[in-house]
């Protein structure tokens, strides 16, 4: 489990920027912003910003005067609110091995769905290899040591042939693996 004993602080902080990043995906929420929602004083809101980025949860950004003017959640941060989520709930981790375990099961399920869905719906020739290529990488996303070049191979053959596909199975890849692209 990612960090148990998270500080309720830093859980509310990591809440609020989530939610923020679900409608300003990549955004910067300003520090005055938090100040306000969370009803704590400055110096508790920096030691827990701090905290959160040396763990890699959040990114700041620094302004005039100060150490940081405003945050963001990474693909790290927004995994520990939805396994923190997935904690407090019954549900056994390895409830299905027919589906990608990771908190955001549901969402890349229904992401894989609606591709699958749009495949059947096209009026393509090449529909099946299209099923395939899709297979193929959500077959490899399933595996705890996944080989690369089969995702990279099969997203090359989808970017030249269902380009449309590319961007929910990028989507889907940062959400199984929480990648932070800031890096």
């Amino acid at each position: 489990m990612a960090r148990e004993l998270m500080n309720q602080i830093q859980k509310q902080i990591l809440e609020l920027l989530n939610e923020f990043n679900d409608q300003n995906p990549g955004y910067y929420l300003a520090r005055i912003y938090l100040l306000d929602n969370l009803k704590i004083d400055d110096k508790t809101l920096e030691e827990n910003i701090f905290h959160l980025r040396d763990e890699k949860y959040v990114d700041i950004s620094s302004g005039l005067g100060v150490k940081f003017s405003s945050v963001k959640i990474t693909g790290k941060g927004i995994n520990l609110i939805e396994n923190s989520e997935l904690t407090d709930t019954t549900v056994p981790a390895n409830q299905n091995n027919d589906e990608i375990i990771t908190s955001s099961d549901l969402r890349i399920k229904n992401t894989f769905n609606q591709i699958y869905n749009t495949i059947e719906s096209l009026n393509s020739e090449n529909k099946d290899e299209i099923i395939e290529k899709v297979n193929i990488i959500r077959e490899e996303l399933k595996k705890d040591e996944i080989k690369t070049s089969k995702i990279r191979d099969s997203t090359k053959w989808l970017k030249r042939n269902a380009a449309w596909t590319v961007l929910p199975i990028a989507q889907i890849i940062v959400t199984v693996y929480g990648l932070d692209m800031s890096k």
